[in-house]
């Protein structure tokens, strides 16, 4: 089993939650920098074009401040960041076969402000021979 990590630096500008309320265009937008930026930290770190197999993801959410928080809330960002890395060939596609589970916590390190981190741990599954 490979295990690959994967963190995204997001700046508050583009950062999305599940409580926003934004004009399609203006979420379109953020999801296409996310998109974007995720699949070129997957080329920087080697990880674009590998096509692995089925994998559970655990996605660490950092705040830059130590209050309380949800870090399910983020599942919008690292959807989109997800979504990135489908755009990398990391996997052919985003659906239950290739990621069956993506689970969330949060990263008990503090950010810069103004930004919050996804650190995507990336736990490649045994397949049945």
């Amino acid at each position: 089993m490979t295990r690959h990590t994967l963190t995204v630096q997001v700046h508050k500008a583009v950062w999305l939650t599940a409580n926003q309320r934004f004009h399609w265009s203006t979420r379109m937008r953020r999801v296409r920098m996310l998109r974007a930026y995720a699949a070129s930290e997957a080329r920087i770190h080697g990880l674009a074009g590998r096509r692995l197999g089925p994998c559970v993801v655990t996605a660490m959410i950092g705040y830059p401040a130590a209050t309380r928080a949800d870090p399910a809330n983020a599942a919008p960002t690292v959807k989109a960041i997800i979504d990135g890395l489908v755009d990398a060939r990391v996997w052919d596609d985003d659906d239950h076969t290739h990621i069956p589970s993506v689970a969330f916590t949060r990263d008990p390190n503090k950010t810069p402000k103004g930004t919050h981190t996804v650190t995507l741990i990336i736990q490649e599954q045994e397949t049945p021979k």
